[in-house]
C-alpha cells in the first residue's frame, strides 16, 4: 500500500467516526429534548389536579376537610388579589 492509499484511509476512518459521533450526538440532544418536555408535562400535571379540586371545591363537591382547608387559603388569597385589583383601579381613576 503507497502513501497516498493509506491516507485515503485514515480518511475514511476518520470521516465514518465523525458520522458516528454526530448520529451518537443527535440521539443524545433528541432524547435530552424529550426529557425536558415530559419534566414540563410533569410539573403541569399537578397543576391541572389542582385546578380540578378548586373547581370542584366552588361546587361544594369536595368533602376532605384537608383539601377544603386548602380551597380555602386560594380563596383567601384570590380575595386578596381582587381587593389589590380594586385599589389599583381606583387609583387610575383619581384625579390629581
Amino acid at each position: 500500500m503507497d502513501f497516498l492509499d493509506k491516507v485515503g484511509e485514515q480518511v475514511s476512518k476518520v470521516k465514518q467516526r465523525a458520522v458516528r459521533e454526530s448520529e451518537r450526538f443527535t440521539r443524545l440532544a433528541g432524547l435530552n429534548l424529550d426529557i425536558k418536555s415530559l419534566e414540563r408535562e410533569k410539573q403541569e400535571r399537578p397543576k391541572k389536579l389542582a385546578y380540578r379540586v378548586y373547581e370542584m371545591y366552588t361546587r361544594n363537591l369536595i368533602s376532605d376537610q384537608d383539601l377544603i382547608a386548602i380551597c380555602q387559603e386560594v380563596k383567601t388569597v384570590q380575595w386578596q388579589i381582587d381587593e389589590k385589583r380594586a385599589q389599583v383601579d381606583e387609583q387610575k381613576r383619581a384625579k390629581f
